[in-house]
Formats: C-alpha cells, sequence, structure tokens
C-alpha cells in the first residue's frame, strides 16, 4: 500500500484520478476505458464518504492456455479507485 502510494503521488496523482489495481495480465477492455472517461459512474464522483470508491473487473479465469477456460470460477480484477480516497486504503474508520 505505501510504495504504491508513493509512486502515485510522485508521478502526480490527484484527487480526481483513479488508481489501477491489478497485475500486469488483468486489464480492463478500451471500450470500458473509453467509457469512463465520459460517462457519470457514482463510485468515483468527488467528495464521497469513501465506503464504496472502486470498482472491480469481472473475469474469466484461464488455466495454462487462453482456451482453457475454467468453469464456475470467476475473478474480480483488476480495481479502480478514485484518487482522493486512495490514502484511506487500510483504514477501518
Amino acid at each position: 500500500r505505501d510504495l504504491a502510494m508513493g509512486r502515485w503521488v510522485k508521478q502526480g496523482m490527484t484527487p480526481e484520478d483513479l488508481g489501477f489495481v491489478g497485475d500486469v495480465d488483468e486489464v480492463f477492455s478500451r471500450d470500458f476505458l473509453l467509457a469512463l472517461m465520459t460517462c457519470d459512474i457514482p463510485q468515483f464522483r468527488s467528495g464521497q464518504d469513501c465506503k464504496r470508491p472502486k470498482v472491480s473487473g469481472k473475469t474469466l479465469v484461464f488455466e495454462t492456455a487462453p482456451d482453457c477456460v475454467t468453469e464456475n470460477r470467476v475473478w474480480y480484477h483488476p480495481d479502480l479507485i478514485l484518487g482522493e480516497c486512495l490514502e484511506r486504503i487500510g483504514d477501518s474508520s
């Protein structure tokens, strides 16, 4: 958490930006990312209480190859989180 926060701040992240939390093989589609730029998404409105400030992807799970989709398994990653709420990650209050 501290490492990610430090890097985001060093790179100039602002409260209006979104933080991407995921592995290199976890990506959102181009269409989803374009929609983020134009759609009003309640989780990313500024001035909120930060209780639910993120959106998680829901993806298929592949075992060893793209043609080996596992049955009855989904993965809820990657995540996007509102910049103004990042400092509250892990804070129970």
